[in-house]
């Protein structure tokens, strides 16, 4: 039986979301990081939840939460139907994504073709040095 647990995912204006491509535990970590120094809220793809790399409250979609942010920062995210429902109403969208033609790119406002790690940790330092 899922907990119930407030995930904040639903009225957080910035959420940044990891999928497969960030690896495992320590890459939702890195993701958590940024998403605390936007002051934002972290959700996960289907197979993140699936592997216990993020806990169920977690889940963007269809099958999952729907969110409507400001801004949503996908990492390492393929952009599975089911996903893309579930942020498609995002103001903004950046994916970032080793695979220029993985599907989020397509739904993104702004696709970066990199590894997520390197872009994910230089956003946070920017922002922290703001702060």
């Amino acid at each position: 039986r899922p907990r119930e647990v407030d995930s904040g995912l639903k009225d957080s204006q910035v959420v940044v979301a990891g999928g497969r491509g960030v690896g495992g535990r320590q890459g939702m970590e890195i993701l958590g990081s940024l998403a605390e120094a936007l002051g934002g809220s972290v959700g996960a793809s289907r197979p993140v939840v699936m592997n216990a790399w993020a806990p169920m409250e977690a889940l963007l979609g269809v099958s999952g939460t729907l969110i409507q942010p400001k801004i949503c920062i996908a990492a390492g995210v393929s952009g599975a139907a089911a996903f893309g429902a579930g942020i498609e109403k995002s103001g903004w969208i950046t994916a970032v994504n080793k695979d220029p033609a993985a599907p989020i790119m397509k739904m993104a406002d702004v696709a970066v073709v990199e590894d997520y790690e390197p872009f994910v940790k230089a956003l946070e330092a920017l922002v922290r040095a703001e702060e």
